[in-house]
């Protein structure tokens, strides 16, 4: 999780070729930008107090999983139109994919159900 946090830093300073060091500074305080440096401040904090005062690796890999996200959506904010593509993508995956997720999920607690009904 610490070597994880340190290469998502250092991706987070390869922003800062994009856009230089100062603009970098003012654009994380910019409005739409605030929420994503926000979320993956909280991301890199909780990831390291799980690993290493709670000591649960699965937190670890939630929050790593976290932060990779938000350093993602940060790093998208700085390409033209980016989050927009990526938020319409994934409008359409997902109409796409709940008649799956529901089917699956009902098969799963129908095969849970036999299980558990064999077993009493």
């Amino acid at each position: 999780a610490f070597f994880l946090t340190a290469g998502n830093l250092f991706c987070l300073g390869s922003t800062t070729f994009l856009v230089g060091i100062q603009q970098q500074i003012r654009s994380i305080f910019d409005a739409k930008r605030m929420e994503a440096a926000v979320m993956y401040a909280v991301s890199v904090i909780l990831t390291l107090v799980s690993v290493l005062h709670w000591k649960s690796s699965v937190l670890a890999i939630a929050f790593a999983v976290a932060q990779v996200c938000c350093l993602l959506w940060y790093a998208l904010s700085y390409v033209p139109f980016a989050r927009r593509t990526i938020g319409i993508v994934w409008s359409y995956a997902w109409y796409i994919m709940w008649p799956v997720f529901c089917a699956v999920s009902q098969a799963l607690r129908r095969c849970c159900g036999l299980l558990i009904s064999s077993v009493r």
